[in-house]
């Protein structure tokens, strides 16, 4: 069994129901619990990354002594079915971070070393197979290739809703302010154009009845009541491309 979405482990994101105690930032975020064959996945990719670290062969790093934190062995059965949910796991993987191509159970080798772009070619498949609805819950969009996939499904009648944070976040500020990102605002402006879209923000009463900002750090979408993915990859060139 292994969790994966975007929450953490803070008091910010652990909260009551409600969001009603606000003597500190509120954050809406959604993680799944994994069992079966997909689990296998995960604990696959999570051997491969802590066995090539970044910092652990680095003087002075945060990574603890070799007796604590030896290599581990990479899972050599796949776990048993849990169900009859097809599911299956992507991830951003950074070219040139990982070397290890040790396949997983009853899986293929994959070149590690010349990273992988699975989130991102999930979501645009994905947006390019709605029928009628995409529903989608991300802390920012930042790719211009889904904006231009989301773009055209709402030009084919497809209903598109976002949830995101009513307050951006600063990246969102500065690359707003920056006149190399004119055309992305536009384009992004321009899904407004259509009825069937909606971007919308989420907030909840305190104790005195002030409407209080919850911040969505969230990285769910559903499409067509068929496909449903959440994760931890926010929808951005830097989550895409640029993050492992």
């Amino acid at each position: 069994m292994v969790a994966v979405g975007g929450i953490n482990l803070g008091n910010g994101w652990v909260s009551l129901t409600g969001h009603r105690e606000f003597g500190r930032a509120h954050t809406y975020d959604i993680y799944v619990e994994l069992k079966g064959p997909s689990a296998t996945d995960v604990h696959h990719n999570f051997v491969q990354r802590w066995n090539e670290a970044s910092e652990r062969n680095v003087a002075d790093d945060y990574w603890p002594d070799a007796h604590a934190a030896g290599e581990l062995q990479f899972p050599v059965k796949v776990s048993v079915a849990a169900g009859n949910t097809t599911a299956q796991v992507q991830r951003t993987v950074r070219a040139g971070h990982y070397s290890d191509s040790t396949p997983p159970p009853g899986g293929e080798s994959v070149d590690i070393s010349a990273g992988e772009l699975t989130v991102f070619e999930q979501y645009q498949a994905a947006i390019a197979a709605a029928e009628r609805t995409i529903y989608i819950e991300n802390q920012a969009l930042g790719c211009p290739h889904t904006i231009k996939a989301m773009y055209q499904a709402l030009g084919r009648g497809v209903d598109v809703t976002v949830l995101t944070p009513s307050i951006a976040n600063e990246f969102m500020k500065v690359a707003r302010k920056d006149p190399r990102s004119k055309q992305f605002f536009e384009r992004f402006e321009a899904l407004g154009d259509y009825p069937n879209y909606a971007l919308m923000g989420i907030g909840s009463p305190d104790a005195g009845g002030k409407l209080r900002d919850i911040y969505v750090h969230a990285k769910a979408a559903v499409i067509d009541d068929a496909w449903v993915t959440i994760g931890s990859c926010n929808v951005g060139a830097r989550s895409f491309f640029g993050d492992t």
